[in-house]
């Protein structure tokens, strides 16, 4: 598809824009509940009227929540057909710092696909973009490296893929989920059942919300608890992820 088709030059902007901030609310909507099904919709359903309108920044913004739902639907098919699309869409909009973690979102889920070789390439770009544009303090900047760290693993390079964890746990700062879940990655790694006494301490901080985001990072926890024979702490986590997808 050609997405430029609809305007005279590619740096027209769209008569009207798509309401991304609606998009996003419908969609945590979906996500609250843990109900992946009416997120795929979703996602759907707001692509179209961002390829109806020609709408760029929205077709990337929309597109790259996308990435993230496959992910965790194991939806190679739709991922694929994301990462094409994307691919097209940000050859128009040049390097730009939103591209950022647009790239870091697309290596990720190459990596996820058992890509990890093509998906470091794309972790590089984003790494430029935030350094080119002195972004080195956010939150992205951060994930970037917990995600590479996982290619890094995935390709064998243990020594890489630690000193990019421990990057990550640098940056996070004021994030105590997304720290928990760097550790328990180097427990992970390392097989080192230490880092996971660091995590606990990290996702029992109860001075940050135990929202939708919070119930998806100790799902991703529970099982490497379990592996190290933590199953009290894994069971508790999987409960309260329970719990909260429930209420919402």
């Amino acid at each position: 598809m050609n997405y430029t088709s609809k305007c005279d030059t590619c740096s027209k902007e769209p008569t009207r824009t798509v309401n991304i901030p609606r998009f996003i609310s419908a969609l945590d909507a979906c996500f609250e509940k843990n109900d992946l099904k009416s997120a795929t919709s979703t996602i759907d359903f707001w692509l179209s009227e961002a390829e109806s309108l020609n709408d760029i920044n929205a077709m990337l913004s929309i597109l790259n929540e996308g990435l993230g739902l496959y992910r965790r639907t194991n939806d190679e098919k739709r991922a694929s057909a994301t990462i094409t699309k994307i691919k097209e869409l940000v050859s128009i909009k040049g390097d730009i710092l939103s591209l950022a973690p647009v790239y870091v979102n697309l290596a990720t889920t190459l990596n996820h696909f058992n890509k990890a070789d093509e998906s470091l390439a794309f972790f590089e770009k984003a790494e430029n973009i935030f350094e080119k544009f002195g972004a080195i303090s956010c939150y992205e900047y951060a994930t970037l490296y917990n995600n590479k760290a996982s290619a890094l693993e995935a390709l064998g390079d243990i020594r890489r893929a630690e000193s990019s964890l421990k990057k990550a746990i640098s940056l996070l700062k004021d994030r105590p989920f997304e720290i928990a879940l760097s550790y328990v990655n180097l427990a992970s790694l390392l097989e080192q059942e230490s880092y996971l006494d660091t995590a606990w301490h990290y996702l029992t901080d109860f001075d940050k919300p135990h929202d939708h985001n919070y119930a998806f990072i100790i799902s991703k926890c529970a099982p490497v608890f379990a592996h190290f024979g933590k199953t009290d702490e894994a069971d508790a986590l999987s409960e309260v992820a329970r719990e909260i997808y429930e209420r919402s």
